[in-house]
């Protein structure tokens, strides 16, 4: 007897010859916490490539990935699904909810969904709803586990975003206490605005949409850029033995802007942190991002 495979529901349309890919275990796992798009859309192709790209640069994976923290709000259906780290994975392989409990159950969100037809990503509640700073910080909280250490310098690391551009005087995102990493319209680095004689930045212009990411060399005390839209001065850089974490308990937190009341109404869809990369690999990122995002934002 000749054996034979039945196709039930083939597609041998001139348009599907060829595009069949089997999704990794990762990407199916990431589809069932964010689940906007289907594992048979062209989105989940595109995440699969997204995925698989940063595993082979040893960006995410194995057992010490140089990312620690990856979130891509734009694959979220709703609010809640809208921070799963994809760099931290559970004892089953799902990415882990990074949501504080505070923010989901609040009755004036932080954090909220953006796009008309379907969720693009995110963006924050810049009204004074939110009843204090310590209740907002609450509801913001987030940890990166295994990247900074209290009351120490900050190591090399890497901070990266894709948004719609950058308000020009306050952090977009900042770790920990005492001095911050900030991402703004005119500097990417680390600093506090309250002891301007003690840095590690670099100023940036014409900062536009698309990818923003920056990098500390805590070696050299240089910081560097990768921009879609941009370009990023020389680093500079004084007093970098003084740029500690904080020694409270918030030292490992993230937090996607500054002040309670300072906020401007920032769309993201993308935002990774980790370990000091190479030029050449944030640029990889960059392209990585940008070309997935074309397909689930385009």
């Amino acid at each position: 007897m000749d054996s034979r495979i039945i196709l039930t529901q083939a597609d041998f349309s001139a348009n599907n010859i060829g595009r069949y890919v089997e999704l990794s275990d990762l990407t199916k796992k990431v589809l069932a916490k964010q689940t906007q798009y289907d594992v048979d859309s062209e989105e989940a192709i595109a995440l699969n490539t997204f995925l698989n790209t940063l595993t082979e640069e040893g960006l995410i994976g194995g057992a010490d990935p140089l990312l620690k923290y990856l979130v891509i709000p734009a694959l979220a259906s709703n609010h809640d699904e809208l921070l799963y780290n994809i760099a931290e994975l559970d004892e089953n392989g799902y990415p882990v909810n990074k949501m504080s409990d505070a923010e989901k159950n609040a009755t004036d969100k932080v954090f909220l969904t953006y796009g008309e037809d379907k969720v693009e990503g995110m963006t924050f509640n810049n009204t004074t709803a939110i009843a204090s700073q310590a209740i907002w910080e609450s509801q913001q909280e987030q940890h990166v586990l295994d990247l900074l250490t209290k009351n120490a310098n900050y190591p090399s690391l890497s901070v990266c975003m894709y948004c719609d551009g950058l308000p020009y005087d306050s952090s977009m995102l900042f770790i920990g206490g005492g001095y911050r990493v900030y991402l703004t319209k005119a500097t990417l680095g680390i600093f506090s605005p309250n002891v301007p004689a003690n840095y590690a930045k670099a100023a940036v212009s014409n900062i536009g949409t698309g990818f923003i990411g920056m990098n500390y060399d805590s070696t050299n005390f240089e910081v560097t850029g990768v921009l879609d839209n941009g370009t990023v001065a020389t680093s500079e850089s004084a007093n970098v033995s003084a740029l500690k974490t904080s020694n409270d308990d918030k030292y490992n937190q993230i937090y996607f802007d500054t002040f309670i009341y300072n906020r401007a109404k920032v769309k993201v869809s993308f935002v990774s942190i980790g370990k000091g990369l190479t030029n050449i690999q944030m640029t990889t990122l960059r392209d990585a991002v940008s070309t997935l995002l074309a397909t689930i934002n385009g």
